[in-house]
């Protein structure tokens, strides 16, 4: 097989795989990306690598402005508080890629890791009480 026709077939599986997720596992996989993006752009602002530390900043920017996108602001309380976060790691970012300044980058990822472990657990607890309210309705 090609290596064209290869990717072609690890991105469709790619772009099937992401068409049947969930939204709440999306969301979950969309900040484990948030994260190693924000980790990815202090590594290389450590490094001095402008370019690399551009490109994970404006990769981390794109995941907040699309999770800030699809937010409800009236689908829940705290929702409005989120979106205050989303707003306040969108500029933070922009900072950051302007300055090259890692402690702006560690400021980011310390608003985002917390945000991370919570929608995982939250979609987790999801999941289990999925399987148990199928497990009622089988027993």
């Amino acid at each position: 097989m090609s290596r064209a026709a290869r990717s072609a077939v690890l991105n469709r599986y790619a772009s099937d795989g992401m068409a049947t997720t969930s939204p709440q596992r999306l969301v979950v996989l969309l900040f484990q990306r948030l994260v190693a993006d924000l980790d990815k752009a202090h590594e290389a602002a450590e490094g001095g690598r402008i370019e690399a530390t551009h490109d994970a900043l404006v990769h981390a920017q794109e995941i907040v402005y699309e999770l800030r996108l699809a937010l409800d602001v009236d689908s829940f309380e705290g929702a409005k508080e989120l979106a205050s976060l989303y707003d306040h790691l969108m500029e933070q970012m922009v900072e950051a890629n302007r300055t090259k300044s890692t402690a702006t980058i560690q400021h980011c990822r310390s608003v985002a890791e917390p945000l991370a472990e919570t929608f995982a657990e939250a979609h987790q607890l999801s999941v289990q009480a999925a399987a148990s309210s199928l497990a009622g309705q089988a027993g």
